[in-house]
């Protein structure tokens, strides 16, 4: 079996049309596992025990970076939207456009 990402992928090269409107799943993908290794990361409880001042500055590092990996993705996420509001507004405008020269040949 194929993979989402990989068949999403295989549709939108055969639609050149509407080949930059695709979703970047593979980039969406990669942004949600930087979140998930930065969320590990931020977990210590299976550190052996430190000093009070270490384990804070770790905890401190890890919620850094899990913050930096949720804004890429939310960056991410929201060029992604934007490309499919633009699809949605294309598809629109182009089918007022026909449903006008329909009405217009009846009248």
């Amino acid at each position: 079996m194929v993979a989402f990402g990989q068949r999403l992928k295989t549709i939108a090269e055969s639609n050149p049309r509407f080949t930059s409107y695709y979703l970047d799943y593979k980039s969406l993908k990669n942004a949600l596992n930087l979140i998930s290794d930065a969320t590990e990361d931020a977990h210590t409880e299976n550190l052996p025990d430190c000093n009070p001042a270490c384990l804070t500055a770790l905890e401190s590092e890890g919620s850094a970076e899990l913050a930096d990996a949720e804004e890429r993705f939310m960056l991410a996420i929201e060029g992604e939207f934007a490309k499919v509001g633009v699809l949605v507004c294309v598809h629109v405008c182009q089918r007022e456009k026909i449903l006008r020269e329909r009405v217009c040949a009846y009248v």
